[in-house]
């Protein structure tokens, strides 16, 4: 079975110690288009994407990567206020596919802004704005005094605001066709790593929090923060921004 793999810190609870796999190394933006043409079976699935593609994959049990309130690792960079982002170009990470559908959420139902234009602008290029996710926006946020003028919005945290929900930022997927017995085998893997790195938080993120430029304590606290398996105000949360996105 060929599993697509993030490369963030965020999904190494799920990743790290995984064996028997054929791991592929995947971008947010690229799973749906992946596992439409076959190259990779299972995956953690970015929830805009999911809903786009429900009876060509299914959740693999209830795994997920999700945050009820601050996730720290979908940031927008701005140097206005989000309040007075009409008219202005936001420059948007190439690694995203919920992330910028949550923004645009938020930025037109949540605050009424509209007319703003995205780009290709990376936070170097000094846009108005810029949405980073995953390890990049770890490391932004880290040297944030690298760019003066720009503050900093956390969109789990304005999405909790907003809802009173948490956000699900992706959840496993595994195409509809294969076999159950397959599905079944990599459930128990993935919750058996799950646990196993869960409880070893220092070893779990001492490679990835080096590259980062993150404390161990900052690193910790960090997957501290996100929830891995859906519960029920986790499936509110997916069910609300499904409608919010027409789907």
């Amino acid at each position: 079975m060929i599993i697509g793999r993030l490369p963030y810190l965020n999904s190494e609870p799920f990743f790290r110690g995984l064996s028997g796999y054929k791991l592929l190394p995947i971008m947010p933006r690229d799973v749906g288009a992946m596992i439409s043409a076959g190259l990779v079976d299972a995956a953690i699935m970015p929830s805009a994407t999911y809903f786009a593609m429900e009876g060509k994959v299914f959740p693999l049990k209830d795994f997920c990567i999700s945050a009820k309130g601050p996730v720290r690792s979908v940031l927008l960079f701005s140097r206005v206020e989000i309040t007075k982002l009409a008219g202005e170009k936001i420059g948007i990470t190439k690694q995203t596919a919920t992330s910028s559908a949550l923004l645009d959420v938020l930025l037109r139902k949540a605050f009424g802004v509209h007319d703003f234009t995205y780009t290709d602008d990376d936070l170097y290029s000094r846009p108005t704005a810029y949405l980073s996710i995953g390890d990049e926006a770890l490391y932004l946020h880290k040297r944030i005094r690298s760019f003066p003028g720009y503050r900093v919005y956390d969109l789990g945290e304005l999405w909790y605001d907003w809802t009173g929900l948490p956000f699900v930022f992706a959840l496993w997927v595994i195409r509809a066709d294969m076999d159950e017995s397959l599905a079944a085998g990599l459930a128990r893997d993935l919750a058996f790593a799950l646990v196993a790195n869960l409880n070893d938080l220092e070893g779990l993120v001492e490679e990835k929090r080096r590259k980062i430029g993150l404390s161990r304590s900052e690193a910790i606290s960090y997957i501290k923060g996100l929830t891995y398996r859906l519960g029920p105000s986790e499936r509110l949360g997916l069910v609300r921004f499904r409608e919010l996105l027409g789907f």
